[in-house]
């Protein structure tokens, strides 16, 4: 179907029009910026997510020990780490 109307007048006329080159700009931009978004949003939360750990390390390793710091330094997962805390 998009073939059909790229190949017509109306078709012909809309990809020469000023406006819908525009558009096209204006909608590739808004993809760009989107994706640019997610992007720093990832950055944010993985150095956020970093920062937290070390946090936590730094504070299990004071209270409970070397030994459980690097087990909590070592896991990638939070809610493991909770379930050490909790359980001791």
């Amino acid at each position: 179907m998009t073939e059909n109307f790229e190949k017509s007048e109306k078709g012909k006329k809309l990809a020469k029009s000023e406006k819908w080159q525009n558009t096209k700009k204006i909608g590739k931009a808004g993809v760009h910026v989107i994706a640019e978004f997610y992007s720093g949003m990832y950055q944010a939360l993985f150095i956020m997510g970093h920062g937290v750990q070390e946090a936590t390390t730094g504070i299990v390793k004071h209270k409970y020990g070397d030994q459980v710091g690097n087990v909590v330094n070592n896991s990638n997962s939070l809610p493991f780490l909770f379930l050490i805390i909790s359980s001791v």
